[in-house]
């Protein structure tokens, strides 16, 4: 199955609206289990810079999770989701999830992180520790050496992005998906599929969150943020084209566990689906023996 297939059970996904504007993509366990509802957390997936929900749907399909609730929206101004008066900085986005689970009464979570989702999953995790049960960062910005679409939006004012920027940024993605395969670090129905999400999303949503990335990742702490988050964790990247050497070492000096999948690139749980839910299952299977449940 690939990005761009559709399943039966991608098909199933169900799809809605919540109260506070966020689109929402949501699978329901499909078998029974020793875990009641209340006792075993769901999975929330965060994607990342300009990206939508969309990009987790093959995940959520596969059988092998489909034991576990699995919740993936789309973050305010961006996808589906509602467009607000102001853009969200990153603390701001998670926060709204929060919001978001409490209407669903959804209890504590294992946060699933892409890129600048890991960032924000990181910042839910301190803020809502009550609500967290476990982390996995895919590739979520470390250094400034991740920042490289966030680079390029940050570096323009906001009026040039939005005069001509934002349509520039959307051809260097169509054109890129058109070069041969030697010449990009990712598939072309990921980056065809990445450019569809950034063109529904609200251009001033991701200058915003652009700059927080690069603010962010300029302070040099997100590596020490992550490992003190006193919960199971993970930080997952693509070899030999996604997290590069310097992020890497900030995370093994700061003690992340880290977890590579290979060959893949920036977006590594779609390269090698199955390797990646490997690494899942064995945290979530750590994550049930520590709660003895």
């Amino acid at each position: 199955m690939g990005l761009l297939d559709f399943s039966p059970a991608r098909l199933a996904l169900r799809r809605r609206t919540t109260g506070i504007g966020m689109a929402l993509r949501e699978r329901l366990p499909e078998s029974p289990s020793s875990q009641s509802p209340s006792s075993r957390p769901a999975i929330l997936y965060i994607h990342g810079l300009g990206e939508s929900a969309f990009c987790f749907e093959e995940l959520m399909s596969s059988p092998r999770l489909s034991a576990w609730h699995q919740l993936a929206p789309d973050l305010l101004g961006y996808g589906k989701s509602s467009w607000t008066a102001d853009p969200y900085v990153l603390e701001g986005h998670a926060r709204a999830l929060g919001r978001m689970l409490d209407e669903l009464e959804v209890g504590p979570v294992v946060l699933v992180g892409h890129s600048m989702g890991g960032v924000i999953a990181t910042h839910f995790a301190r803020l809502l520790k009550r609500r967290t049960a476990a982390i996995v960062n895919v590739e979520g910005n470390i250094s400034l050496a991740d920042c490289h679409f966030s680079g390029q939006v940050a570096a323009m004012p906001l009026d040039e992005w939005l005069a001509t920027g934002f349509a520039a940024f959307l051809e260097q993605l169509y054109s890129s998906a058109a070069l041969p395969a030697s010449s990009r670090d990712d598939a072309p129905e990921v980056l065809r599929a990445y450019g569809a999400s950034v063109h529904l999303g609200d251009p001033r949503q991701m200058h915003c969150n652009s700059i927080d990335l690069v603010e962010a990742s300029r302070r040099g702490n997100l590596a020490r943020d992550l490992a003190s988050l006193e919960i199971p964790k993970l930080y997952v990247y693509g070899a030999p084209r996604g997290t590069g050497d310097y992020s890497r070492s900030l995370l093994a000096a700061a003690g992340v566990p880290l977890l590579e999948i290979s060959p893949a690139g920036h977006w590594c749980y779609l390269d090698q689906q199955e390797a990646f839910i490997d690494g899942m299952l064995e945290l979530l299977g750590r994550l049930e023996a520590s709660r003895d449940i």
